[in-house]
């Protein structure tokens, strides 16, 4: 299911899964986290709520992680620290909760705590080339320039095929102004397969250049969007498109969301 998510999208990827769905006990409890992430993601809060609170009796530990990964999904990563906080307070100290709560720290510009647990990270993994290449995207994002630019692109070319990795140098790019780079960073073409997160990148970067149009038709190529990507696409469709056309986006992101 990973698999799918990375290749065709988390909603393919939530298809997949109902096709094997099983009740939620602790033996499924990896696999019910990942559905509440994919359930949010794609706009289906009830969903995704009911879900984590049948984790939460089947696995109260892994329903921790599970809320805090949900929080980070829904743009609030000041929650999914709190929540992370409190879990490795009480003696827990897996790489899962610190990987999870590095990224929140950095979301919400906590850099000195953000680093620190990037490198207990980095000191069980030393050698796992997407918390090397976030480190250097980080250090770019706090003091952006040449030097640090180098330093990233350096680190994804020691991991091409981490997807993690690709998609950091694409945001230092698209930051940058060059979204032609970004395109390439991300190895990927319209016809290719992406994760979401690579496909809004794609269709950012073609915005930037000015080929909304070409940008458009890689958001429509997934059948069942993430909320981020149904957004998006709205806002392109608002630049130079019919009011009908206009009308039946913002219908399809607003009847997703009920």
């Amino acid at each position: 299911l990973e698999a799918v998510a990375l290749d065709e999208g988390e909603g393919a990827a939530l298809e997949s899964a109902a096709k094997v769905d099983r009740a939620v006990a602790p033996e499924w409890a990896e696999f019910h986290a990942r559905l509440a992430v994919w359930q949010t993601q794609l706009g289906l809060r009830d969903a995704a709520t009911r879900r984590l609170e049948s984790l939460a009796a089947a696995n109260p530990e892994r329903a921790v992680l599970a809320r805090a990964e949900v929080s980070l999904a829904e743009g609030r990563p000041g929650d999914a620290a709190t929540i992370l906080r409190s879990a490795l307070a009480n003696g827990r100290e897996r790489l899962r909760e610190v990987d999870i709560l590095s990224t929140a720290l950095a979301e919400v510009g906590q850099w000195d705590e953000a680093h620190q647990q990037l490198t207990t990270l980095l000191a069980r993994r030393p050698h796992e080339r997407r918390w090397q290449a976030r480190a250097a995207e980080w250090r770019h994002r706090q003091s952006p320039g040449a030097a640090t630019l180098a330093a990233l692109e350096a680190a994804v070319k020691d991991a091409p095929a981490v997807a993690d990795s690709r998609a950091a140098l694409a945001r230092a790019y698209l930051v940058a102004g060059q979204p032609s780079r970004a395109i390439l960073a991300l190895g990927s073409s319209p016809e290719g397969s992406a994760s979401d997160h690579e496909l809004s990148l794609t269709a950012r970067a073609l915005r930037a250049e000015g080929r909304s149009d070409d940008a458009l038709a890689v958001l429509r190529r997934r059948s069942r969007p993430t909320r981020e990507l149904r957004m998006l696409r709205a806002d392109l469709v608002a630049e130079g498109h019919s009011a009908a056309e206009i009308d039946a986006e913002f219908s399809a992101l607003t009847a997703a969301d009920a």
